[in-house]
């Protein structure tokens, strides 16, 4: 696979805009409403991926909820098919967006790309707005709603006729994109747990696919409809994860649209033949333990209950839902993100962002952790240190890099946070490695089981016979205990 290369000023995160093209599966009569309503995509492949983009992929500005459009994804957009294109800095990615306009008369209004020193305040393009005629949404809408089962189904890019057996060459496709993001700092941990998960047989996932009515009809309600539809189209064409090393993370993430990027009650519809295992409280537990907070350390192996007590403390009903907010706040907090973002964060789910900041850091459990996280980013940053070590006693350095601002001055900045961050993550893995030893161990045991999904901090997987299921849901918990009992961090192995 291609490998684009752009600069930071460009670049939001790895893991979250996918760059590579992989066509979809659409019912013929939409495809052809298209061809007929936009008489401008015509056999442009650019312009029928630019098309993609807009109406399915949905990858979006945390702070703005706008569609991202990094100038290397619109470079991707237009040169997919050109091997030998190289990106640089004398790329203009707007222009193609205006020809795709001027052409297809589906209007893009852009944010402009935002400079800054600060590589963290930089801003990619986003999409504001685009514009469709009315007949060409009531087809999407239709499209959306369809029974995939009883339609003829194409390609969206070409118009070719999709055949099951397409599906190896999008496994092939899917793995070589995985392939292309290992080098030569990715762990050894994560290089092993990705080729196990990697080489698993594929009909351990067709299983999931009779479960998709079921999730498209739950979609349905969700605000998130759109691209939780897109993501069970892809599932539908090619069930089974592939995964990647990202730098500096011992963390491994699905290539692509899988059910791991679906919403959680929908990944639980898709998944329900599995078992889950999660770590409890895992990223509170692991920091209490190696940013040394007793009192937190006290709290868990009395057996408090975090998500429960910050659901009270902020008035609201412990859901899955607002465990979920309270988690992601959490583990933000412990991950190195900044107040002001966070405060953003949780805007996003209360009505005053920064009173329900306020109120979220009065809880003792909350002031504990951020005072114990400065403690350790001024830990990061002595010069006696220079970085920290993970679980695995590997060094993380810290690492400054320079950039002049407009004018013309130099400012410094660090990746502490990302050194933090990435040190926590290391001991989900550690914390986990039996498991995944286990499964090495019993894959080829006919009363073995097989990991079927890495969640970070927790993972699916299924017996080969039903028979052995508690049994092996107690050796696993077993397993995981005596890691944590090691390692001096209050967790355990939790099922649903």
């Amino acid at each position: 696979m291609r490998r684009l290369i752009e600069s930071p000023a460009q670049a939001p995160a790895e893991e979250q805009v996918d760059y590579r093209f992989r066509d979809i599966t659409v019912t013929r009569k939409y495809r052809d409403i298209l061809s007929r309503e936009i008489p401008g995509l015509a056999n442009n492949p650019a312009y029928w991926r630019m098309y993609h983009q807009l109406v399915y992929r949905n990858w979006k500005d945390h702070e703005t909820g706008l569609q991202l459009l990094p100038h290397g994804l619109i470079a991707e957009i237009e040169h997919a098919d050109d091997e030998n294109f190289v990106l640089d800095e004398h790329y203009r990615g707007k222009a193609f967006v205006d020809r795709f306009s001027a052409d297809t008369g589906i209007n893009i209004d852009l944010t402009d790309h935002v400079y800054h020193p600060d590589p963290n305040r930089r801003k990619v393009r986003c999409v504001r707005s685009f514009a469709l005629r009315s007949c060409v949404w009531d087809a999407i809408t239709d499209e959306r709603a369809r029974d995939r089962s009883n339609s003829e189904l194409v390609w969206l890019h070409t118009g070719n006729k999709y055949l099951r057996k397409h599906t190896v060459e999008l496994r092939r496709y899917d793995t070589a994109a995985a392939d292309a993001r290992f080098n030569a700092n990715t762990s050894h941990q994560s290089a092993m747990l990705i080729d196990y998960l990697n080489n698993l047989d594929s009909h351990r996932f067709t299983g999931i696919l009779k479960h998709l009515p079921e999730a498209y009809a739950a979609a349905k309600g969700l605000s998130d409809y759109a691209n939780q539809n897109y993501i069970l189209d892809s599932i539908h064409d090619q069930p089974k994860p592939f995964y990647h090393p990202v730098d500096r993370t011992m963390r491994i993430y699905a290539v692509g649209q899988s059910f791991n990027r679906l919403q959680r009650d929908l990944r639980k519809i898709v998944t329900q033949d599995w078992i889950t295992g999660d770590l409890r409280s895992a990223q509170l537990a692991i920091n209490a333990t190696i940013w040394g907070i007793p009192e937190i350390n006290e709290y868990l192996r009395s057996g408090g209950k975090p998500w429960i007590d910050l659901c009270d403390h902020m008035a609201l009903k412990p859901t899955g839902d607002n465990k979920a907010i309270i988690k992601t706040a959490v583990y933000s907090l412990g991950y190195g993100m900044g107040n002001d973002n966070c405060c953003k964060q949780l805007g996003e789910s209360f009505p005053s962002g920064t009173k329900a900041f306020d109120r979220f850091t009065s809880h003792p459990i909350i002031n504990s952790l951020l005072m114990a996280r400065s403690r350790q980013l001024r830990k990061i940053n002595d010069k006696l240190n220079c970085g920290g070590i993970d679980a695995y006693g590997k060094f993380i350095p810290l690492e400054y890099h320079y950039v002049k601002n407009c004018t013309g001055q130099e400012c410094e900045y660090s990746n502490n946070r990302s050194v933090l961050a990435c040190i926590s993550q290391s001991y989900e893995m550690k914390l986990l490695e039996p498991v995944i030893h286990e499964a090495l161990r019993v894959q080829h045991d006919e009363r073995g089981f097989a990991i079927t999904s890495w969640l970070h901090d927790g993972f699916c997987f299924c017996p080969y016979g039903s028979r052995d299921k508690d049994a092996i849901m107690e050796r696993l918990a077993t397993l995981v205990k005596r890691q944590a009992d090691d390692l001096g961090i209050y967790t355990s192995l939790e099922y649903s």
